[in-house]
């Protein structure tokens, strides 16, 4: 039962770190260059992405600058922070600089799924308005 869960989570953290490489590499990058018009669906998905890299990057900056333990206190808006929980002690620069580049990758992927899911919830409630 416990290495069902354990692969779940790691699937499941897998997915959030490439759906936040995917966004912030491809998806951001190429609405900037081409400045293609956004369906409501997808600027809702990018305002809910952007706010996980804005939320990602200000509690980042906050460690950098104070260098004190912040995970407990950004839970709740940074769920991908527990990946943080791993710098324990005394980490290399380079094992620093990935996990955090995996938490906020994380959070930027999480954010866009729960930007997916809230604009899908809009738009049935949308139709089922028009439909009446």
């Amino acid at each position: 039962m416990s290495v069902a869960i354990a692969v779940i989570s790691v699937l499941l953290c897998l997915l959030l770190l490439a759906s936040g490489f995917a966004i912030v590499f491809i998806y951001f990058p190429r609405w900037l260059m081409h400045r293609y018009e956004l369906n409501p669906k997808k600027k809702l998905v990018a305002g809910f992405a952007l706010a996980g890299l804005l939320i990602s990057v200000a509690f980042t900056c906050k460690y950098l600058v104070t260098r004190t333990e912040m995970v407990t206190e950004a839970l709740f808006v940074w769920p991908t922070a527990l990946i943080l929980m791993d710098l324990d002690g005394h980490p290399s620069a380079s094992a620093v600089v990935a996990n955090f580049g995996g938490a906020i990758l994380s959070n930027v992927g999480l954010y866009a799924w729960l930007g997916l899911i809230v604009a899908r919830i809009r738009e049935s409630f949308r139709k089922k308005n028009a439909g009446e």
